[in-house]
């Protein structure tokens, strides 16, 4: 009854028009037993439960545990969510095993160094050709990679991160679209962390090279063309996605705006994540299929993601219940003056690493060993 009783109208309204219907349960807040299975059960704190004791107030808690509030004002936003969740298609099984066998697998099964392995490398073009992504894991030395996931944490913990703002306004669909906390940081500059994400950026543009140098030995030419044409690099982002609000992304791209960003690239920080910890980038297929899901990818200690940024690879991160850290560096094929950029430089630009790669892939046809740069 009251203001819970319309806004179960309101979805019961939408279940008739949607592809399936929606499985929710109204609670009143007055009920303290099924409040405290609630929050047993999402792992809420005694501070939300206040906040769902409010009078005369309706309030969604979703399955991760983020809350959707004054929903007696407008229940707007709950339909969009679950509207979006009934359209949504999972990845099939198929599709998973697809991807396993094709393409992570074969990359497991190579460990020191691997990801400058030339196999390695082969694998990868051929994933970020086909798939527009490419999975790298244990991607740092793991001192670097400590070292970065320590100076996100000081930051946050500190309180110098500010909320994450979209060009779009921080309210687009009437409840935050996105609820990260960011921290940039200048790889040239007298900040701690500005050591450790230069080395991370700098592995960054040598993989960024491999893979160029690599599609051009398998005459992949045009994707060849398109590596080369990184110019530019942000500074660098580092992101907490705090546990305490269930802090999500909702779905978009990295440029749907022409922003010249060309190429992402995350490194994920969460030492012992597991599953239920949430924090997933969820990927989408493009164009019409931009609603079916390819794969939700576990954001696991120093793994490094790279993908298209344009409309290729739209993505969502889900609902944290850890806090989930992450850094995040773009390379651009323009200059943007809307956006502090530093220019790379061109050509054999990481070196001597570069040049063994090369060699590498020059060599013989005999199956390739691991060339592990000086």
């Amino acid at each position: 009854s009251g203001p819970s009783g319309e806004v179960a109208a309101r979805i019961e309204q939408d279940n008739a028009r949607a592809p399936k219907p929606v499985a929710y349960r109204a609670i009143q807040s007055t009920d303290a037993s099924a409040l405290t299975q609630l929050l047993v059960s999402r792992g809420l704190s005694e501070d939300i439960a206040n906040r769902l004791r409010r009078p005369s107030a309706t309030t969604a808690v979703l399955p991760s545990g983020a809350l959707l509030e004054d929903l007696e004002t407008d229940a707007g936003p709950l339909v969009r969510e679950l509207r979006y969740r009934t359209c949504l298609e999972p990845v099939t099984a198929e599709e998973a095993s697809e991807l396993e066998s094709e393409y992570f697998m074969p990359l497991r099964t190579m460990r020191e160094k691997w990801w400058w392995n030339p196999m390695a490398m082969e694998v990868m073009v051929r994933q970020l050709e086909e798939q527009s992504f490419v999975l790298i894991d244990d991607f740092l030395p793991e001192d670097q990679a400590l070292e970065v996931r320590a100076c996100n944490e000081q930051y946050y913990r500190s309180q110098v991160m500010e909320v994450g703002a979209t060009a779009g306004g921080s309210n687009r669909v009437g409840l935050p679209h996105r609820g990260d906390h960011v921290k940039w940081v200048k790889l040239n500059s007298s900040e701690p962390a500005s050591q450790a994400v230069g080395n991370y950026a700098e592995s960054i543009e040598a993989a960024i090279d491999g893979l160029r140098q690599c599609a051009e030995q398998s005459g992949k030419l045009e994707m060849a063309k398109v590596l080369e044409s990184v110019r530019w690099r942000s500074e660098a982002m580092l992101t907490c996605y705090p546990a305490e609000s269930r802090a999500r992304y909702f779905r978009h791209t990295d440029n749907s705006s022409g922003n010249g960003r060309l190429l992402t690239a995350i490194l994920y920080l969460n030492d012992g994540w597991q599953p239920g910890d949430g924090g997933e980038l969820r990927l989408f297929h493009r164009g019409e299929e931009n609603l079916k899901v390819k794969m939700e990818v576990q954001p696991i200690f120093n793994r490094l993601i790279l993908f298209w940024s344009d409309d290729r690879v739209p993505h969502e991160v889900l609902s944290a219940c850890k806090d989930r850290y992450a850094c995040t560096v773009w390379y651009y094929d323009g200059f943007n003056s809307s956006y502090p950029l530093t220019e790379i430089a061109t050509g054999d630009s990481t070196g001597s690493t570069s040049a063994a790669l090369a060699a590498a892939l020059a060599a013989s046809s005999a199956p390739f060993g691991a060339v592990v740069p000086p």
